[in-house]
């Protein structure tokens, strides 16, 4: 049986409800034939990140790990294909923390690259009719310090894990019950992005 890791992200800012822990919860109650799901809602907090990171990758060699966030603005799915070694951000984290032009591992290569083949990603979501892009900036705030803290473990760890992040627009869900009009997909229909991605890496379907 293959095992997967899923992790999102809780709320942050002005944005209480966030959509990446919704997708989350759904695919890991949904049921994927062959595949254990283990899952993980990180606090959008760098402390809290740096300290869950090693100890959850230590509980087992995943055949892939892969994250959603938010991306305000975001007007579909967006691959990452890298995580660059740099907060840069002017926005305090949950903590209340602020960190802005700062090496997240001091030392650590530049960039990690995601092993997923992105384009072939890509194609499945499009042929889905789910709008998709590769994108080479996965941000400066707590996502891309995540993705660089789980890439610079798995590479440490000379881990054989397939590890993708994937940002995602506002549900519409998120946006009406904000009483606002914003750059959104439905629910349903970023949950089935998931699905595709999952499938895909793991080349089950």
């Amino acid at each position: 049986m293959k095992r997967i890791l899923l992790y999102g992200f809780s709320g942050f800012d002005r944005f209480s409800r966030n959509p990446s822990r919704d997708v989350v919860n759904a695919l890991a109650a949904g049921r994927i034939a062959g595949v254990k799901v283990d899952k993980i809602i990180f606090k959008v907090a760098y402390a809290h990140v740096e300290q869950k990171v090693p100890r959850l990758l230590a509980k087992a060699e995943y055949d892939a790990v892969i994250g959603f966030g938010l991306a305000r603005g975001a007007t579909g799915i967006r691959l990452e294909k890298e995580a660059h070694n740099l907060i840069n951000s002017k926005t305090a984290d949950t903590d209340g923390i602020h960190h802005n032009r700062r090496k997240i591992i001091r030392g650590g290569p530049d960039r990690y690259l995601s092993s997923v083949s992105l384009t072939r990603l890509r194609s499945a979501l499009i042929k889905e009719d789910i709008p998709a892009a590769v994108s080479h900036d996965a941000g400066g705030y707590v996502c891309n310090f995540t993705y660089y803290h789980i890439l610079h473990q798995l590479r440490s760890r000379q881990s054989r894990s397939r590890c993708l992040f994937v940002h995602i627009p506002l549900s519409c869900e998120i946006v009406c019950r904000m009483n606002g009009a914003a750059a959104s997909l439905p629910q349903a229909v970023l949950t089935r992005a998931g699905r595709v991605i999952i499938g895909k890496i793991l080349q089950i379907g």
